[in-house]
Order: structure tokens, then C-alpha cells, then sequence
């Protein structure tokens, strides 16, 4: 029978601090080199979005807010 640790509970990563201690843990795994290519996957997926064009559309005039 396996025993579970305090370290298996997948509520620890619930919490922003549960969630950035995992982010860390992960990073350590990685090689520098991984992480290198990892930042540059993020930073082509960043440009493909910004390729796109905005998401939202600018607001119509009726929309619009007076500077009242």
C-alpha cells in the first residue's frame, strides 16, 4: 500500500503561495537550457497573440462615456 505524504495534497497548490512554491519546485527540475527554450515558446506564443490583433474591439461611440 502506498503511503501519501502531506506533499500529495493537491490542495497545497490552492493557495498563491501553494501555487508559486510549485512553479519553483518545477523550475528547479529544469536544465537552463530548458528553461531558455521554455521562455522562448512563451515568447512566440506572446507574439502570435500580439499578431493577431487586439481581442476587444474598440468601444462604439453610443457606448462611450462623457468626461462628465
Amino acid at each position: 500500500m502506498k503511503t501519501s505524504k502531506l506533499t500529495d495534497d493537491p490542495r497545497q497548490c490552492a493557495t498563491s503561495e501553494g501555487i508559486e512554491r510549485f512553479q519553483f519546485q518545477q523550475t528547479a527540475k529544469m536544465t537552463l537550457s530548458e528553461r531558455l527554450e521554455a521562455l522562448d515558446g512563451m515568447i512566440r506564443l506572446t507574439s502570435s497573440f500580439s499578431a493577431c490583433g487586439p481581442a476587444v474591439q474598440d468601444e462604439s461611440a453610443e457606448y462611450k462615456t462623457s468626461g462628465k
